[in-house]
């Protein structure tokens, strides 16, 4: 668990340099699309740009998000403002600025709320808890969690499922209750070999 953990929060060493030419490779295919595009499909890529600047140019990543989400203000399009708004909340979180984006999720989850889209929502519900969890704030961290948990059950995704699991069960090891953590792992494991997901069943064993 602890392994899967490690995989979750941060890209080893080694991973990042084979990964590096990749990450390259599509940072300058994003950027030459960029170019091309206007409104809202440009809002989407600079999103998906900053998804991939998020780890090792930090700095980028924060600019391309607000140049978004800036674009994404004056379209008026709630669906792409809410991804802007997640993904400053997500970049904010990777550099320990949790209020921040804590702020950005909750826009993000009432505007997912206004447009009823269950699937963004349990995303919504996820990252907050992620966040609140990273503040120490374990009580509303689980709500936020089972909150997703329960759309993801109704929904049968399998793939928001495994996620949500894995971060309970860290969410309980973290406090000790390790017999909810081994649930709730199992869970996931579950989830992994519905799927197929050879990688995530390795660190979950």
């Amino acid at each position: 668990m602890i392994k899967r953990l490690l995989y979750t929060l941060a890209i080893t060493t080694q991973s990042f340099y084979c990964l590096s030419s990749f990450a390259q490779l599509n940072t300058d295919s994003l950027l030459q699309k960029i170019k091309l595009q206007t409104g809202v499909e440009k809002t989407k890529t600079l999103c998906y740009l900053a998804k991939e600047l998020i780890y090792n140019d930090a700095d980028s990543a924060l600019a391309s998000a607000e140049l978004a989400h800036v674009i994404a203000m004056s379209s008026k399009n709630d669906t792409v403002l809410s991804l802007t708004n997640q993904t400053l909340g997500s970049i904010y979180y990777s550099a320990g600025q949790n209020k921040k984006s804590i702020i950005h999720h909750s826009k993000a989850l009432e505007i997912r709320e206004q447009l009823g889209d269950v699937n963004l929502l349990s995303e919504s519900y996820n990252n907050i808890g992620a966040v609140y969890a990273e503040m120490g704030n374990f009580d509303t961290a689980t709500k936020m969690y089972f909150k997703a948990i329960k759309i993801q059950e109704k929904e049968n995704n399998k793939h928001q499922l495994s996620e949500t699991y894995n971060n309970v069960a860290i969410l309980y090891y973290q406090q000790n209750d390790y017999d909810n953590a081994i649930k709730y792992m199992k869970q996931c494991i579950v989830m992994d070999s519905l799927l197929n997901n050879l990688n995530g069943l390795g660190y979950s064993y």
